[in-house]
């Protein structure tokens, strides 16, 4: 990690200080007046539970302001007064605790989590389904007091066992994602306790990062069905675990400001970022695709991370497409619903999810052919690219084609000869020759 500059730390400091002394904490605002204000958790802190509960489970601690505090402490009656005055029929207030592991750019959140439902939108692909697991703790309760707990890291099941445990996508519903899709290999082991086979989290070796919100979930006289959601800033930074004491992390800590805040992080360390968090998040929101738009598309002129920043740019086009192909369909599958009879929306759905088309025309590799073609014949000398070009032909029955591109590729000096024979194998099949094959 990068050493931090005392100058810049200094300046961190000084800012803090500053911002404290003349200016106000933001808060996130709903559409007109909330009955109470949202501040960030204050004092939030975490610690491993050193096996009690269960092999990872870990105690998150928050705070909350006196207004908060007094609202939740309220008697019904005078909730009802509230919020009758300012139009509202019901007001919800609960927590969200996300988390990192090692790395504390890595945050599980999505824009899913801003609702208590753990739900995805009705624009998504599979409209109003569960799509997090229990590692999204979007929905923890609150209490009157001045501080409230919450156990996290609970029971993540056995990663080697079979489908239909926590651990495993489509445990919480067909969709949502399992422990095993937000962990990885090299975070955990496996481990034997209490009779039980589960992943276990070694602290002595990983570092923990939590952070805490507060959510509103508002209803209005007359309209139960439409929620207003509220939330506020995310906390400072809670932390346990290996590098729980380093100085960076407690003056995040102390003094409310973000890790990048603190010190820059190198350009290696962001496109690790970058890349972590297309693979684990299905939509990025707007701000933070620009975000990595801008970054990656500096980075193609620095010749030490021009690659890497082509392959992650190409990677994040294909993301935004993807997650936008997921919407389009869902749209298209409720249009098609509405009318099946009317020929309108196939194509759109044809064209986000690759259905079946007839039509040759329409469905053939005739640009990925010319692509691939172009590679091999600038590049003879590489395996590779005769492979993905022997594919496409394959799949679009120009056998004379790519008998002639295998022969090329079975005399390159690194051909693999099992290889070769399957492609034999594909162009008899392409040209119907069972016999052959």
């Amino acid at each position: 990690m990068k050493r931090i500059r005392s100058r810049w730390i200094a300046t961190v400091l000084c800012a803090v200080l500053l911002a404290a002394m003349f200016t106000p904490f933001e808060t996130a605002r709903a559409a007109g007046q909330l009955p109470v204000e949202l501040t960030a958790p204050t004092g939030v802190s975490v610690e491993w539970m050193k096996g009690e509960d269960s092999a990872n489970t870990c105690k998150v601690t928050f705070g909350k302001s006196e207004a908060l505090t007094a609202w939740l402490a309220k008697d019904d009656a005078a909730k009802k007064e509230a919020l009758t005055k300012l139009g509202y029929k019901t007001c919800k207030i609960f927590a969200q605790i996300d988390w990192a592991l090692d790395d504390p750019t890595e945050w599980k959140y999505t824009s899913v989590w801003d609702s208590d439902t753990g739900k995805s939108g009705a624009d998504s692909e599979h409209p109003n389904e569960f799509v997090l697991g229990e590692w999204a703790y979007v929905n923890v309760e609150v209490t009157g007091n001045e501080k409230d707990t919450a156990m996290i890291l609970r029971y993540m099941g056995n990663p080697a066992g079979m489908r239909g445990t926590a651990w495993n996508d489509g445990y919480n519903g067909t969709y949502s994602k399992g422990w095993g899709s937000v962990i990885r290999t090299s975070q955990y082991s496996v481990a034997t306790e209490n009779g039980k086979v589960q992943a276990k989290i070694d602290f002595s070796k990983h570092t923990l990062f939590v952070r805490v919100r507060f959510g509103m979930a508002l209803t209005k006289d007359g309209d139960d069905k439409t929620v207003t959601y509220a939330f506020s800033d995310w906390s400072t930074l809670g932390v346990c675990g290996k590098d729980a004491d380093k100085v960076e992390y407690r003056l995040a800590e102390i003094f409310g400001v973000s890790i990048d805040d603190l010190f820059d992080l190198t350009s290696e360390q962001r496109l690790n970022r970058i890349e972590n968090s297309l693979d684990i998040t299905e939509e990025l929101p707007q701000d933070l695709f620009r975000e990595y738009e801008d970054f990656l598309k500096a980075q193609l002129d620095d010749g030490q991370h021009r690659q890497r920043a082509t392959s992650l740019i190409a990677y994040l086009y294909w993301h935004r497409m993807n997650s936008c192909a997921k919407k389009a369909a869902g749209y298209a599958k409720a249009a098609i619903r509405t009318d099946p009879g009317t020929k309108d929306c196939q194509w759109v759905l044809d064209r986000a999810e690759g259905h079946a088309s007839w039509d040759w025309n329409m469905h053939n590799h005739t640009k990925a052919i010319e692509f691939w073609r172009s590679v091999v014949e600038e590049n003879p000398e590489v395996r590779l690219p005769y492979l993905y070009l022997l594919d496409n032909l394959l799949a679009d029955h120009r056998a004379d084609e790519a008998e002639k591109y295998l022969e090329r590729a079975s005399r390159l000096p690194d051909a693999r000869p099992v290889i070769v024979e399957v492609y034999r194998a594909h162009i008899a099949l392409a040209r119907f020759d069972e016999k052959t094959a």
